[in-house]
């Protein structure tokens, strides 16, 4: 059945995409920016305690074998703590989809997404292997989630950038596909 739907679509996109053509855009290279900086705060505020704790606060003689293990803990508590909010962070970020352009003939589509250094993070992909998690029909403003076969994570694509051409956008990104 997924293969009789995908055949109207293939016809569609290789009659109507000649070229390179844009399909979204949304440029928020500053917001992501400080988003993807502030994610790496939590780094300094999380190590720096966890290394004094560690290495000062071992320093007493008069500590109990209690006191030790609590201070490990601590520090280990700290450290996980702001690691896995960077990494929570930087994903929001390299997950948001800045353009995605289908390529000529209809048959690939190029993501480029946001970086922390203003460098674009881009890759390209077969149409076949990416699937919505709803369209692109105005009808669920918000984000579009787009899963792309091979990736871990899924992408992001926001409700407030522009779309240039919709009915492309539906049959080429936004369609449900089974692998």
């Amino acid at each position: 059945m997924a293969v009789r739907m995908l055949q109207p679509f293939r016809t569609f996109t290789l009659r109507r995409v000649n070229s390179d053509t844009v399909l979204y855009e949304h440029d928020k290279n500053r917001f992501f920016k400080i988003v993807g900086w502030l994610s790496l705060t939590p780094i300094v505020f999380g190590i720096y305690p966890a290394n004094f704790i560690f290495h000062q606060l071992w320093k007493k003689d008069n500590q109990t074998p209690v006191a030790m293990k609590f201070q490990v803990a601590l520090a280990g508590i700290s450290s996980v703590c702001a690691v896995t909010l960077t990494t929570v962070g930087l994903l929001y970020v390299y997950r948001n989809v800045q353009k995605l352009e289908a390529l000529g003939g209809g048959t690939h589509l190029r993501f480029t997404t946001y970086s922390i250094l203003r460098r674009k993070r881009s890759f390209v992909t077969a149409v076949e292997d990416v699937t919505a998690a709803g369209s692109n029909t105005g009808q669920a403003p918000g984000q579009l989630t787009l899963k792309v076969k091979g990736k871990l994570f899924k992408f992001l694509v926001d409700g407030q950038g522009r779309v240039y051409d919709r009915k492309l956008m539906n049959a080429v990104v936004a369609a449900r596909r089974q692998w």
